[in-house]
């Protein structure tokens, strides 16, 4: 009886006995998850066109392979610590408990301030890439000069039709967020199967459609926009120089491929923020992140085998060359990446729309997963008493974290008006 008045009467070392998190992610909804914090969609866009683009002559796909053996042993390490430590907050949790709360505390503080960066800027690219390339393709496609107009308007974040919307996307996240984790899963389930639907679209495009038959596509289009036809854009390919001051010829240039690989496939870990939130958490972690690292590095190699067997690397090269200036000759279509040019195959508004609509689908999470990753830290850190406990209340009817979403809504609508107003600035960040 002692020993229990004892313990009542101590100061506990943490908030409360249990988070409040309930288990209801399976290894589904974890792999779903990963898809779209790494958002393949992007990746695939980002390797077609800045693989070649910055490192002209490597060997993409072997600097791919490479870079996706690297970033499985990083994925092996996060799935090891969330089957040994399954709860919620990730690299908090890891580095407090296995080296020093301040170290833990100092990595996720960082991690939690980027993620209110990001918020802002990938919220920003629901509009400014997802439906950018939606109207653009509609406008090549139907040669409709008005939808153009459109596409280039929104491209630009200080819009305020782009502020609006992005502004409600911030917002509806952290509604959707704040009534349990059930009806993100299902939100995320959506967004995932559309997204794959649209690479799964493409690619039979690509794998359909010869060099020969892109150059008619290419030409037709390009004269009704007046934009530069094939030939010209590949003969600015040799305009294009690689980045310079690395090492060993064209392997250095394929050692070169793995920060751009990184991008993509370094980022299947974030059901380690979610550990206890995970069912059977052992093997869901592995499954999650693992996984997501080997099904979307199969993902992006073979979109890029198809894309540049139609429209061949020196296209995506002298392309590079004319968007970012290494050319006299300027880039005029309305989009450089591998959806615009898929939705150009197809030619009509039907597969325009799902291009469009898959890319906005890799998208549309990123301000929830921003709102995850943020809410499960701060839970983590009122849970060991390190900020306020106002941030650990859990609500009782839908097991989510409810202060905290709502500061989190707070603090990163605000960054999303800094950088709509300072957005060109901030594209150094990149």
């Amino acid at each position: 009886m002692s020993g229990v008045t004892q313990q009542m009467g101590e100061k506990r070392v943490f908030l409360r006995e249990a988070t409040g998190l309930v288990r209801e992610m399976k290894p589904r909804d974890a792999l779903f998850l990963n898809f779209l914090n790494m958002s393949i969609g992007l990746g695939v866009a980002w390797v077609i066109f800045w693989g070649p683009g910055i490192y002209p002559g490597a060997n993409v796909e072997l600097g791919l392979i490479i870079a996706m053996v690297c970033c499985m042993f990083g994925m092996f390490c996060f799935a090891t610590l969330t089957a040994a430590m399954p709860r919620s907050g990730g690299d908090y949790v890891f580095v407090s408990r296995a080296l020093h709360p301040s170290l833990g505390f100092m990595a996720n503080w960082t991690w939690v301030v980027w993620n209110v960066v990001w918020c802002g800027v990938l919220g920003t690219w629901v509009v400014t890439w997802g439906m950018r390339d939606l109207l653009g393709i509609l406008a090549v496609v139907n040669n409709d000069s008005g939808l153009l107009s459109w596409a280039d308007d929104l491209s630009h974040p200080d819009n305020p039709i782009t502020l609006t919307i992005t502004s409600l996307v911030v917002i509806l996240s952290s509604v959707m967020l704040a009534l349990g984790l059930k009806v993100y899963i299902k939100v995320q389930a959506i967004c995932a199967i559309v997204g794959l639907i649209m690479l799964i679209v493409a690619a039979a495009l690509f794998a359909t459609t010869s060099n020969a038959e892109w150059q008619t596509t290419w030409n037709q289009y390009a004269a009704e926009q007046g934009a530069l036809d094939y030939n010209t854009t590949v003969a600015d390919a040799v305009t294009d120089e690689p980045t310079s001051g690395l090492p060993f010829g064209n392997a250095g240039l394929t050692i070169g491929i793995l920060p751009v690989g990184f991008w993509v496939l370094a980022y299947p870990y974030f059901s380690a923020f979610m550990g206890g939130e995970l069912k059977r958490a052992r093997t869901t972690a592995f499954i999650g992140n693992m996984g997501g690292v080997i099904i979307g590095g199969v993902f992006i190699l073979g979109m890029y085998a198809l894309v540049v067997n139609t429209v061949s690397e020196d296209f995506v090269i002298g392309t590079y060359a004319q968007f970012y200036g290494y050319t006299d000759n300027q880039y005029l279509m309305p989009s450089q990446w591998f959806d615009f040019h898929a939705g150009l195959i197809g030619g009509n508004s039907a597969i325009a729309y799902v291009m469009g609509v898959g890319m906005i689908g890799w998208l549309l999470m990123y301000p929830a997963l921003s709102y995850l990753g943020q809410t499960r830290a701060a839970l983590a850190w009122s849970f060991d008493r390190l900020v306020p406990g106002w941030f650990g209340k859990v609500s009782d009817r839908w097991h989510t974290p409810i202060n905290a979403i709502l500061f989190f809504t707070v603090v990163n609508w605000l960054y999303l008006v800094l950088y709509a107003f300072t957005f060109t600035y901030q594209q150094s960040f990149s």
